[in-house]
C-alpha cells in the first residue's frame, strides 16, 4: 500500500465486511494516512450481547460534542435490505396484477369474437338440441384452454429467460 509492503496477518470471509480491500488496525493506518479522516470504520463485536454497550461506548467517545457519526449494525443494514426487496416484491406484484387482468381481457375478447364469428355453428346446435348452458359450457372450456396454454407457454418462457440472464450474469 502507498509502495510500502506489508505483511498479511490473515484472511477474512466475514460478510459483514462488503467491498473491503484491506482491513487496517488503527496504529496502520495512523502509519499510512497520519490519523486523516476516513469514511467508515469497521468494528467488530464478537460477543452479540455487548453491541448496545459498545455503540453507547462509541458515541459517547467520538461524539463529544455534536453529532459527528452515524451507526449502523447488521440489523439495521438487514431492515433497510429487507425494505428494499419489500419494495422490489410490491412493484413486480403490481406488474404481474396488471398483467393477469390484460391478459384476462385479451383471453374474454378473444372468447366474444369466438362466439359472434361462430353464430352459425351456436344456430346448428340449438337445432339440433343444445341447451343454451352446453353451448355456454362448450365456450367456457374453450377459453379455460386457451388460458391453460397460455400460461403454460409464459411459464416455461419465463424460466427460460430466468435461467439465460442468470448465467449470464453469475459471479463465479
Amino acid at each position: 500500500i502507498n509502495n510500502i509492503s506489508l505483511r498479511i496477518a490473515g484472511t477474512s470471509h466475514l460478510t459483514a465486511i462488503p467491498y473491503t480491500d484491506a482491513v487496517l488496525s488503527k496504529k496502520t493506518y495512523t502509519r499510512f494516512y497520519g490519523g486523516g479522516n476516513c469514511s467508515n470504520i469497521i468494528v467488530i463485536v464478537k460477543d452479540k450481547y455487548k453491541i448496545n454497550n459498545t455503540i453507547f461506548k462509541l458515541k459517547k467517545t467520538v461524539n463529544k460534542k455534536d453529532n459527528k457519526i452515524s451507526i449502523m449494525t447488521m440489523k439495521d443494514v438487514s431492515k433497510v435490505m429487507s425494505s428494499i426487496m419489500n419494495t422490489i416484491t410490491g412493484f413486480l406484484s403490481s406488474i404481474g396484477a396488471v398483467s393477469l387482468i390484460i391478459s384476462g381481457m385479451g383471453i374474454a375478447n378473444i372468447t366474444i369474437m369466438g362466439t359472434i364469428e361462430r353464430t352459425k355453428e351456436i344456430g346448428i346446435m340449438k337445432s339440433i338440441g343444445a341447451f343454451k348452458r352446453d353451448i355456454m359450457i362448450l365456450f367456457l372450456y374453450e377459453s379455460l384452454i386457451l388460458g391453460a396454454v397460455g400460461s403454460l407457454i409464459g411459464i416455461i418462457l419465463s424460466l427460460i429467460i430466468g435461467q439465460v440472464a442468470l448465467s449470464q450474469y453469475s459471479i463465479d
